[in-house]
């Protein structure tokens, strides 16, 4: 089964869990929002994505594929502590992608 996680849930990434819905068998969504989308194909996780330690332990619990970060920059660092081959590591997130270091 192939799965993906994306970090956060709200209208900021509607579009881009309709795509997700599209490529992929389950779509999991962790936020500590009430989540914007929901459906049957949709798996919430009310959880602060900060939390790398419990995303790690979903991530092994439902054997989850690939994961990518919602539409703002907390969810990108939060993946990039995560270590995964998808984001780089936190020292060049935070030099590329922080506004108050750019």
């Amino acid at each position: 089964m192939k799965t993906a996680l994306i970090l956060n849930n709200t209208h900021s990434e509607f579009e881009f869990i309709k795509f997700l819905k599209k490529k992929y068998d389950k779509v999991f969504t962790l936020g500590n929002q009430i989540p914007f989308l929901k459906e049957k194909k949709i798996q919430h996780f009310k959880l602060d994505y900060k939390n790398s330690k419990k995303i790690n332990a979903i991530i092994n619990k439902y054997k989850i594929l690939h994961i990518f970060p919602g539409s703002n920059d907390l969810t990108l660092f939060s993946l990039s502590k995560l270590k995964n081959k998808f984001v780089d590591d936190i020292k060049k997130v935070r030099i590329l992608h922080n506004k108050f270091f750019f």
